[in-house]
């Protein structure tokens, strides 16, 4: 008799990771794709200094937004971000650090945007409860 555990994917497979289960890697690995896929560029952390400072303190910001806002707020976030940034040659990379920087404004966006889906999703689930009742009983 075999274990077939259903295994998770891997922190950076963000395309079929379930939002959850998303973390810093997960994030990163977010980043590193859509620069790729966008602007066909590498991903460079923000900030001046050395790479591996800059890379740790993403990581910290990354951490702290996702602690502070939580991972569905946090990806709509960093969704947003990119629908409305405007390729800039001189600084052909989106870094977390810079939409934290510059792009607060979208954090806020995207906070409302959860909570309409929260409040939608739970408005159709006590819906589903209340057509669920046994009409026959009344």
């Amino acid at each position: 008799m075999t274990n077939k555990r259903a295994t998770k994917p891997k922190a950076t497979d963000w395309q079929n990771r379930d939002i959850t289960d998303y973390n810093v890697s997960t994030y990163h690995a977010m980043l590193i794709d859509k620069n790729e896929e966008l602007y066909g560029v590498s991903y460079q952390p923000f900030g001046k200094g050395a790479v591996s400072t800059r890379w740790q303190t993403e990581k910290g910001q990354l951490k702290q937004a996702q602690g502070q806002y939580g991972n569905a707020v946090l990806k709509r976030y960093i969704e947003i971000c990119f629908a409305k940034h405007r390729f800039n040659p001189e600084y052909p990379c989106l870094s977390f650090g810079f939409m934290f920087a510059y792009m607060r404004n979208e954090l806020a966006q995207a906070q409302a945007e959860i909570a309409r889906e929260s409040k939608r999703r739970e408005a159709a689930e006590k819906q589903s409860e209340v057509s669920e009742i046994d009409s026959t009983w009344f």
